[in-house]
């Protein structure tokens, strides 16, 4: 889901997602990407970004047996 239009400066690549949390979910996200050295978005977007890998890569494996 779209939250917000974004005023952009150039070319935008990525998307803006919006997700939902508890706050012991949040905070437990934090305390990883603070332990990572990373932001929140950035430590979510990674999640996300391996989770999709792993999904789409088993169809596409299932799909080549």
């Amino acid at each position: 889901m779209v939250v917000a239009n974004v005023k952009t400066v150039g070319k935008r690549t990525s998307e803006v997602v919006a997700v939902y949390l508890s706050p012991d979910q949040k905070k437990l996200l934090e305390q990883w990407a603070d332990k990572d050295r990373r932001s929140v978005s950035n430590l979510a977007a990674n999640i996300l970004i391996d989770a999709l890998e792993a999904r789409f890569s088993d169809r596409t494996n299932s799909k080549k047996s």
